[in-house]
């Protein structure tokens, strides 16, 4: 007990006002400067992974009252409830732009993964990506660091070196300035391990928070690959084909009954008009035939008349 109350900062340690010589005023504030550090950067980070996950479950349970069957309907006044909440409305109107509707608009499919929007670089602003955050175990540490060579400092401010009485003397308070000093580095890295685990726990608290709102996004929306896009298009294609060469045999078809229909009446009658002139025309030649043979036989029957007078 009397050992671990030497590394406990005034009034902890049992000394009084009279016993704190510099060395000790020096590392007393430097522990408390951890001690604050610390615990205000554990608040930090709590409130922004409550905040967060607070968000979180307003939207998962907008979700959990949904079923797949419904989201067609619902689909804008979901968006317009998401949109109130903070970062997850953002994310959400964005999610929202590469969801896809069937044909019939009675279905709603996902083409991107949750994940792709969100994650903990989006949803966890602040706390899973911050900078200042993963700098503290690194400024706890040399916040001890800082308070030892201090210390020590002063230590040696201490020494004596004009006499070897006086160097005997001053060398106890030189050693006793250094073991107080150090207590500073002490607290420094027990500062920074607990600020690391502690760290981890929220951040995992969250991360899971994260994880099972991507679970329940992708249950809920059901998945649409591009390659099951071009395999719909490669038969749907094939199926036009097949549509368009029996289109294409019909209107044939139909093409050829309607000039059947329409020009075969007319070449009858024109067979009959051609039949009834080829006719006349025979009939004609042959009269003229017989009128030129009359003629040539009535000529003929003068001149020998004629011939015989």
């Amino acid at each position: 007990v009397n050992i671990f109350s030497k590394f406990l900062p005034y009034p902890f340690n049992g000394l009084s006002t009279e016993d704190l010589g510099q060395a000790e005023v020096v590392s007393t504030t430097c522990i408390w400067i951890i001690i604050v550090f610390f615990l205000s950067a554990v608040c930090v980070q709590s409130f922004r992974s409550s905040r967060l996950k607070k968000n979180i479950k307003r939207a998962r349970v907008l979700l959990d009252k949904l079923r797949s069957d419904q989201l067609a309907a619902v689909r804008n006044d979901l968006d317009g409830e998401m949109g109130s909440i903070p970062v997850v409305g953002e994310l959400w109107h964005e999610f929202n732009e590469t969801l896809v509707t069937s044909r019939d608009g009675s279905a709603i499919y996902n083409t991107v993964d949750a994940d792709h929007f969100f994650n903990p670089s989006t949803l966890g602003q602040g706390v899973a990506d911050s900078r200042f955050i993963s700098a503290v175990p690194g400024m706890l540490t040399a916040l001890g660091v800082f308070g030892t060579f201090v210390g020590l400092q002063f230590g040696l401010d201490s020494l004596d070196l004009t006499t070897p009485d006086k160097m005997s003397d001053s060398m106890a308070f030189v050693v006793e300035g250094a073991a107080t000093a150090f207590k500073t580095s002490v607290w420094g890295i027990l500062a920074s391990l607990a600020f690391n685990i502690v760290e981890k726990i929220i951040e995992g608290g969250l991360l899971k928070r994260i994880r099972t709102f991507q679970f329940r996004i992708d249950r809920l929306f059901d998945r649409t690959l591009g390659e099951q896009a071009l395999v719909d298009i490669k038969g749907n294609t094939s199926e036009s084909e097949r549509l368009l060469r029996h289109l294409g045999e019909q209107i044939g078809e139909k093409v050829q009954e309607g000039i059947s229909s329409a020009v075969g009446p007319h070449m009858e009658k024109l067979g009959e008009v051609m039949s009834e002139f080829a006719e006349r025309q025979a009939t004609g030649a042959e009269t003229a035939m017989q009128d030129l043979v009359e003629s040539f036989s009535e000529k003929l029957s003068n001149a020998g008349q004629q011939q015989a007078e």
